[in-house]
């Protein structure tokens, strides 16, 4: 996750997700974080 936050800050990278493989709290927090990202990219 830091490489992805540090390609988000630096190039403005939009298109990159997070990859999702559990179902508890950190599963959830990544597809908010990948749903959040494409928001800002679809600005």
């Amino acid at each position: 996750m830091q490489h992805y936050l540090s390609a988000l800050k630096v190039g403005g990278e939009f298109s990159r997700r997070l990859s999702i493989d559990t179902e508890d709290e950190i599963g959830e927090l990544a597809k908010a974080f990948n749903q959040m990202v494409a928001a800002l990219q679809n600005l």
